[in-house]
């Protein structure tokens, strides 16, 4: 990654200092090397989109559990996110599981099928919102649909709470159901 800025050299130090110590929670600073350029004018601040020509020495990042936040939004019944299984934001969900094509954008992903609608679009736009630049940003209006098919592969018709409780119906009978995430199958069965 290249940050481009302006500052003196005392300036310049506690930017270095301030990514160090407020980097997002699941980053890794592998090294910060400081190089005088030329005075260049910037009109705010943007993060381009990653070049394929350049060389990709990227690591890749494993899925994170949804973290405390993303958990709160789909328990809020204010929230637009409220049940909504897929809800993630740049410190959780997906992303070794998802990447087709390095860098990780989200055009190089499974979700590039996937449009987000206005408001998802403006989260993502949002430098201070914690959903800035989610590659995996989407919620009930732009939807990951749930979807559910019995063992002989046909499609049954319902909703989301449908599914959920079908599915909680057949661990109380002892059925083993097979969930079908972005990483692959999960095998589910309750357990006691």
């Amino acid at each position: 990654m290249h940050i481009f800025f302006n500052a003196s050299k005392e300036n310049a130090l506690q930017f270095k200092n301030k990514l160090y110590h407020s980097a997002p929670a699941k980053s890794v600073i592998t090294g910060i090397t400081l190089k005088e350029l030329l005075y260049k004018s910037f009109t705010g601040f943007k993060i381009i989109e990653s070049d394929d020509k350049e060389k990709k020495t990227v690591r890749l990042t494993p899925d994170y559990a949804m973290c405390s936040q993303c958990a709160m939004d789909i328990d809020d019944k204010k929230n637009k996110r409220y049940q909504y299984p897929f809800t993630t934001c740049t410190d959780c969900g997906p992303r070794f599981s998802i990447i087709e094509l390095l860098p990780y954008d989200r055009h190089k992903t499974s979700m590039n099928g996937f449009e987000m609608c206005p408001a998802c679009k403006t989260e993502y736009e949002e430098i201070l919102d914690r959903r800035y630049y989610s590659q995996t940003n989407s919620c009930p209006h732009c939807a990951i649909c749930l979807s559910m098919q019995k063992s002989d592969g046909q499609w049954i018709k319902g909703s989301q709470n449908d599914f959920i409780q079908r599915t909680v119906e057949a661990w109380t009978r002892g059925k083993i159901v097979a969930v079908k995430g972005i990483g692959g199958y999960l095998i589910t069965c309750d357990a006691t």
